[in-house]
């Protein structure tokens, strides 16, 4: 009886180490479609230049620095105003000057026409603490008075940066608007007591518009007003 079962014994092992042989040769075969390991692509194609054609190089940060630099160059402004936009440019790789300031001709002419008419809650986001408080004042002290401005703007004849730069983190740029306009007030009868209907008249104002170059918010607010 023991010799039998130290034979069966043998005849289980061999029996046992011809499977794992069996086992091992197909787990260890490569089929062709294994999935290559996570992170390994780079050591796959260790020349990116060594492809088919296929694969185009996207655009870095050294090509977004040129956009930049080229779109200040074609800007017309002076020296200091192209350093300060240099400076806000390389905060922003987006920043185009000509862009920033077709927003804010279209934020000129609505910031006004929301004032004239008592709105500044439309345009409440693009005004900054001080800006809105001065707004508020004045459409209040209006108010009090009975008075009603009906002033429209006929056309914005020039638009131009005169002051770009950065204050510690935030950009700011202040502009020159000149502006044709029709100014009339009336009192609380409806007479008029300021202005003429049949005639324009220039205004020249210069406003300062600031960003924090750390916000996601792409929009500038409107954060100091003068006479220009």
């Amino acid at each position: 009886m023991q010799g039998f079962e130290f034979a069966d014994i043998i005849i289980i092992a061999m029996f046992a180490g011809f499977i794992i042989l069996r086992l091992r040769s197909v787990l260890g075969r490569r089929t062709g479609n294994e999935r290559p390991p996570p992170g390994d692509a780079a050591s796959r194609n260790p020349d990116p230049q060594k492809n088919n054609g296929d694969i185009q190089t996207l655009p870095g940060a050294g090509h977004a620095a040129d956009m930049a630099e080229d779109n200040i160059l074609r800007f017309d402004a002076n020296p200091a105003v192209r350093d300060g936009l240099r400076a806000i440019s390389r905060t922003d790789s987006g920043f185009d000057p000509n862009q920033f300031l077709a927003g804010a001709k279209s934020a000129y002419e609505m910031i006004l026409n929301a004032f004239w008419d008592g709105r500044l809650e439309d345009v409440k986001p693009y005004l900054g603490a001080d800006v809105l408080s001065g707004f508020e004042g004045a459409v209040r002290s209006r108010e009090a008075a009975g008075q009603q401005v009906e002033n429209r703007i006929l056309e914005v004849t020039r638009s131009e940066i005169i002051e770009a730069g950065m204050n510690g983190r935030i950009a700011e740029i202040a502009v020159r608007f000149v502006s044709d306009i029709i100014a009339v007030t009336r009192d609380a009868e409806g007479r008029v007591v300021e202005g003429d209907e049949s005639d324009s008249i220039e205004i020249d104002y210069i406003w300062t518009f600031a960003r924090d170059s750390r916000n996601r918010d792409p929009n500038w607010a409107l954060v100091k007003t003068r006479v220009g």
